[in-house]
């Protein structure tokens, strides 16, 4: 019960996850800033900066993706050799992750699906060329749109596109886990309630009768439940975006109320 989602820790910070990151890697802004041509940057700092950028994919905004996109560009320009290697093995990482990231996306989304509550579900209807439903998870980065200056390369392989879209499926990744998360805690909340009225209806003592048969059943689904709930756990915490939603990430009393009860304020 120790990673129950009711009982994790608020971040401090639940908006803006650019300033945040701002704030959690100084060093890679200050390195955004150099001089490409005249700094002499070492691989460790190149390797550095590739990393972030990897791991911190879903807290840039559109602004700092350009910006990483003229410096790597320039970086491939760069006078020292290591340093051209490795920015070039650092964009077919970044691709490749891009491309890794896309996949993932249609095989949560597949999974999830039919685990979901019906809340998270829309329901398309299409009668060309013959009638079909079609069921699809809501998601809201899943529309977002790639906008670009009139002026600017809409050619889909520059580096910023690539950069964009594997901001976007990551965060559409991290939605998709959170809402299954959701849904895992409002229903062992539910169980909860029920196990601890259970509990007191027998004064806390087995009494050999249908509420110790009663109360084992929840258990077991409760178990099933909190199994399910730390496999994806992990899954969304590998994935390091500091936006999250408070109704999604941290369900409350209320919320609770809301789902089996009806109540709503």
């Amino acid at each position: 019960m120790k990673y129950d989602l009711l009982l994790v820790r608020k971040m401090p910070i639940k908006s803006f996850p650019m300033k945040h990151f701002r704030l959690k890697y100084p060093v890679f802004m200050e390195l955004l800033t150099r001089d490409v041509q005249e700094y002499d940057f070492s691989l460790e700092e190149v390797r550095f900066f590739g990393l972030t950028i990897m791991s911190n994919i879903a807290n840039f905004d559109d602004f700092v993706l350009l910006q990483i996109e003229w410096f790597l560009v320039d970086l491939h320009s760069h006078k020292n050799p290591f340093v051209r290697d490795e920015i070039a093995h650092m964009l077919w990482h970044i691709q490749n992750n891009r491309n890794q990231v896309m996949m993932e996306s249609r095989k949560i989304h597949d999974d999830l699906l039919p685990k979901l509550n019906p809340s998270h579900i829309s329901i398309h209807t299409y009668s060309s060329p013959e009638p079909m439903e079609v069921k699809t998870i809501r998601c809201p980065h899943r529309n977002d749109d790639f906008n670009i200056d009139e002026n600017d390369d809409p050619n889909e392989e520059r580096l910023w596109f690539i950069l964009w879209e594997y901001r976007k499926h990551t965060k559409i990744n991290h939605y998709y886990y959170m809402i299954y998360l959701h849904d895992l805690t409002m229903k062992m909340q539910f169980i909860k309630r029920y196990l601890i009225k259970y509990d007191m209806a027998r004064n806390g003592k087995c009494s050999g009768g249908a509420l110790d048969i009663i109360i084992h059943q929840y258990m077991l689904q409760y178990i099933e439940l909190n199994t399910e709930f730390l496999r994806y756990f992990r899954c969304l915490t590998r994935i390091r975006y500091y936006n999250y939603h408070d109704h999604m990430m941290y369900p409350d009393v209320y919320d609770l109320m809301a789902t089996f009860d009806g109540i709503c304020y």
